[in-house]
């Protein structure tokens, strides 16, 4: 199984970042914060990401967040991982992108007790340049939790659409395609 794993990686990372070869990377990064629904409550994320940006279009990083405020009476979510996605530019100063965002997390529940948790999260993003270095982001995505073994909660009760926020500090060049 480990074997048949981790070929499939080496040959996902193959045809991923083939389009790669010979092109300018450049580097980004800044503060997220993400607001969406889980476990019928109002849950509040921050956050930060960061990555590397090629001419061809195509980024990859990695990402951490989680919620300032309890849901479900004591319960926090807390995540991290890997995205890449595409984006190009929509205008002089906006860009859109897709992405897909894979990690693992934990809630911690209450008594200090920790339970394990798979995250996929799909999301379309906005952007729009304020400034040489730094482009302001708005964004609507789907948390995908799953494998959860929390008790009382199940994956459907941690997932949920998410509207997000954020900055991203580096420079804005349009994709070579």
């Amino acid at each position: 199984m480990k074997k048949r794993l981790g070929i499939g990686a080496l040959l996902l990372g193959m045809v991923t970042l083939s389009p790669l070869a010979g092109a300018q990377p450049y580097g980004f990064g800044g503060p997220l914060m993400r607001v969406g629904s889980i476990a019928e409550d109002t849950g509040v994320f921050l956050g930060g990401r960061g990555g590397v940006r090629f001419d061809s279009g195509f980024y990859l990083g990695g990402e951490g967040a989680g919620t300032v405020n309890r849901f479900a009476g004591d319960y926090r979510l807390g995540y991290g991982g890997l995205f890449m996605g595409v984006w190009m530019p929509a205008g002089a100063v906006t860009d859109w992108a897709v992405e897909l965002g894979v990690g693992g997390g934990g809630v911690k529940r209450p008594g200090s007790g920790r339970d394990g948790v798979l995250l996929l999260r799909p999301a379309l993003r906005l952007g729009f340049q304020a400034a040489s270095w730094l482009t302001a982001t708005a964004g609507v995505g789907w948390r995908a939790v799953l494998l959860s073994d929390t008790p009382g909660l199940g994956d459907s009760d941690l997932s949920g659409w998410e509207l997000s926020l954020g900055l991203s500090f580096g420079p804005r060049r349009a994709p070579v395609l």
